[in-house]
């Protein structure tokens, strides 16, 4: 009898180990250095706001949060290594829509998102503007619509990691005839080949240095694609003034925190609540908002729905027989 209930005593206990280590797990989170992945070279959208937020957890919480690129292969080098690494909330990521439109356009996309990740917390959200080399003719997106059609294949655009599937819907909105690509590890070097001609056009966040590069006639900024126009250009019209035929039409970039499935609900609450305090740090948003986008920062919950309507987008484009790469 005493045999039976020492038994019993020692199964209670091992069951109760793993819940009493999640909660000191948790409670204690994080208590050494976190290290966030970027899919992205450094010097794009992602990477800063990648760094502004590591800044900022690191005064919340008084440990380092270190930033890593790692870019190649539209982020599966870096997913890989997020989902490689143990799901503790100690590795975590920054990343922009590349999970997604992977997981939509490319069937041997090795991740699931709604599987494989959980969603922290939308970080920031802007549209695109469209950059062309300061050499191409077009004064408007008009022009630069006409132009693509009347040259078929003789304009090539800047793939900026994995925002093709974005811009190959924007393309077939406009009506554009068909273009070379050519990839990128970010938006960095992708607008460096737009300012050196090496590329007739891209479609990239708006950053403070695109607003110099037009002022020198390196780039032409041709139209936004927000609803309204952009405070840092607000010269450019958006999609919907530039007398294409759009109306009420928008594209948005966004950037989120993400983690492996299997990271504890109370890390990533945790996690979630002190990113949402990004929100109310005057510092933190007017740096974002320098960067050329809106502080977004939103519940797990309220993000996979965001990003499962956008993927839910991608999924119509690919089964309507659009070519997205």
């Amino acid at each position: 009898m005493k045999m039976k209930r020492f038994i019993a005593y020692a199964l209670l206990a091992a069951l109760a180990a793993p819940v009493s280590a999640l909660a000191q797990s948790a409670a204690d989170y994080p208590n050494k250095t976190v290290r966030i992945i970027i899919p992205n070279a450094p010097g794009g959208p992602t990477d800063a706001i990648g760094r502004v937020a590591a800044a900022y957890l690191e005064g919340r919480f008084k440990q380092p949060f270190v930033v890593e690129n790692r870019p190649g292969a539209s982020g599966q080098v870096a997913y890989d290594a997020l989902l490689k690494a143990p799901g503790d909330g100690y590795t975590v990521a920054i990343s922009a829509q590349q999970f997604i439109i992977e997981q939509a356009t490319n069937k041997d996309w090795p991740f699931r998102y709604e599987r494989d990740l959980t969603l922290i917390s939308r970080l920031a959200s802007t549209g695109y503007v469209v950059v062309a080399s300061g050499k191409n003719p077009s004064v408007n997106l008009r022009e630069f619509v006409a132009y693509s059609k009347a040259n078929p294949g003789k304009l090539n655009e800047g793939m900026p990691g994995g925002f093709n599937a974005d811009f190959a819907i924007f393309r077939r909105a406009l009506g554009m005839g068909p273009v070379e690509f050519v990839l990128f590890g970010g938006m960095a070097p992708a607008i460096q080949a737009i300012v050196s001609g090496d590329v007739d056009f891209t479609g990239v966040v708006v950053l403070p240095s695109l607003v110099e590069f037009e002022k020198q006639g390196r780039v032409k900024l041709l139209a936004y694609t927000g609803k309204q126009r952009h405070p840092l250009i607000p010269h450019v019209p958006t999609a919907n003034e530039a007398n294409v035929g759009l109306n009420d039409y928008e594209l948005t970039f966004w950037v989120a925190m993400i983690a492996p499935s299997s990271t504890p609900p109370d890390v990533v609450s945790r996690l979630s609540a002190a990113v949402s305090g990004m929100a109310g740090a005057p510092e933190v948003t007017s740096k974002i908002k320098s960067l050329g986008l809106d502080a977004e920062m939103l519940s797990p919950a309220d993000s996979r729905a965001r990003i499962a309507a956008q993927y839910r987008q991608y999924q119509d484009a690919v089964a309507a027989g659009q070519r997205m790469r």
